[in-house]
Parts: C-alpha cells; sequence; structure tokens
C-alpha cells in the first residue's frame, strides 16, 4: 500500500489537496495512471508527465507540475505530488 499526497498550490497557498491512497505495490511507471486518478479527482486537466517528473518523483519522492506542463494553462500556479508512503 502506498499514499500520495497531492497539492494544488496558487499564490504560494494550498487551495486543494487529496490523498490518493491505492492497495498495492508503488510502481513509479505507473506515474501516468495514478496522476491521472488524481486529476480526476480534482477535475482538473492531466499534465504531460516528462522524464524529468519522473526522475524527481523516483529520486526525491516528490515532483512539480507547472502550468506548462499542461495543455490548456490552468487556474493554479503548480500541482505538487509527493509519495507519503
Amino acid at each position: 500500500m502506498f499514499k500520495i499526497w497531492a497539492k494544488i498550490i496558487k499564490d504560494d497557498k494550498i487551495i486543494a489537496n487529496y490523498v490518493f491512497e491505492k492497495d498495492e505495490t508503488f510502481k513509479v511507471t505507473r506515474l501516468g495512471l495514478y496522476l491521472a486518478e488524481i486529476c480526476n479527482e480534482f477535475d482538473i486537466e492531466t499534465p504531460i508527465i516528462l522524464n524529468k517528473h519522473m526522475e524527481h518523483f523516483y529520486a526525491f519522492n516528490l515532483t512539480t507540475f507547472h502550468k506548462t506542463d499542461f495543455i490548456t494553462a490552468p487556474n493554479f500556479d503548480k500541482l505538487v505530488i509527493e509519495n507519503i508512503g
């Protein structure tokens, strides 16, 4: 089992957050599927996942998606996901 804490941040303040839990072993290769479920919960577009996002999540248990990572500019500054367990 693992948990990912997702935070939507605007003007350096958390405006929404969600803890995504899955009853399976975490696999960084499935990050896109996990992120799609998280974004569905927030009712936002899923960002484009680049190699740097996967590398940061693997190395630091954390990655940040900025406005430029979305096809349509969102009404927030960034989406941060962090592996918390």
